[in-house]
């Protein structure tokens, strides 16, 4: 599979706000299966996590260790042979709201990009992590 607009981004269903925190479901043409999110926390970790392992978008800050671990990790292989969620698959919606998440780059150890809410067709962008939570804070 190759990575491109569509394929890259995330569908983030946010089923439920408990004391401010959220949780529900992620999406996407890129995983194999559904992400299920506790918190606002654990959200960004996974999603984290799947950029790393896929190196999309590239990291532009390497984490520096002095202990050598031996070998890197090699980079998750985007290959046909995996089943990945189709485009019919990510169109899951959340019992609260529904955005599409795009993370066009990571700069400054954070994540650049937009959310597009799905119910409202509105666009807004981000600058970090940080403002992304409050974008999605402050649109539930």
């Amino acid at each position: 599979m190759k990575l491109n607009y569509n394929t890259a981004s995330f569908r983030v269903c946010i089923d439920q706000k408990d004391n401010g925190r959220i949780s529900g479901r992620v999406y996407s043409q890129r995983l194999e299966r559904p992400l299920h999110f506790t918190d606002a926390g654990n959200f960004l970790l996974q999603i984290e996590g799947v950029l790393d392992r896929q190196n999309f978008p590239r990291s532009f800050q390497k984490k520096r260790t002095f202990i050598s671990r031996g070998t890197s990790p090699a980079q998750e292989n985007l290959s046909q042979e995996k089943h990945y969620m189709s485009a019919e698959e990510v169109e899951e919606n959340g019992l609260l709201a529904t955005c599409i998440l795009h993370v066009e780059t990571r700069m400054n150890t954070s994540w650049q990009g937009f959310l597009i809410w799905v119910e409202k067709n509105q666009r807004e962008d981000y600058l970090s992590a940080l403002e992304l939570l409050r974008i999605l804070d402050k649109g539930l």
